[in-house]
C-alpha cells in the first residue's frame, strides 16, 4: 500500500451554488480519496484530501480540468495526515 499524504486545498472563483462540492466529491470517491469538502463564508471552497501522492495529483487535475472556467485560483498545502479519518469522502455543511 502506498504511503498516505494529506493536502488542504482552497478553491476560489465561482465555486458556490454551482455543484462544485459534488464535483469534488464525485472525483474523490471515484479515485478512493478520503476526506471532505465544504463551503467557506468568504465564498471559497475548502477541501482536505487524503491518499497516495500520485492519486492526489491525478484527482486535483481532474477537478481543475472539469471546472477550469469557474476557478480563479487553487491553493494547495500539504498537511499532516489526520490520526482519525473516515475512509470515505463527504460534503460538510
Amino acid at each position: 500500500m502506498s504511503e498516505r499524504h494529506a493536502i488542504r486545498v482552497r478553491f476560489r472563483g465561482i465555486v458556490q451554488g454551482v455543484g462544485f462540492r459534488a464535483h469534488v466529491q464525485f472525483h474523490c470517491r471515484a479515485a478512493r480519496i478520503a476526506g471532505w469538502v465544504r463551503n467557506l463564508e468568504d465564498g471559497s471552497v475548502e477541501a482536505e484530501l487524503i491518499g497516495a501522492k500520485g492519486e492526489l495529483e491525478v484527482v486535483l487535475r481532474q477537478i481543475r480540468d472539469g471546472r477550469e472556467h469557474q476557478l480563479s485560483s487553487v491553493d494547495v498545502h500539504e498537511i499532516p495526515v489526520p490520526a482519525q479519518r473516515s475512509p470515505s469522502f463527504e460534503i460538510r455543511h
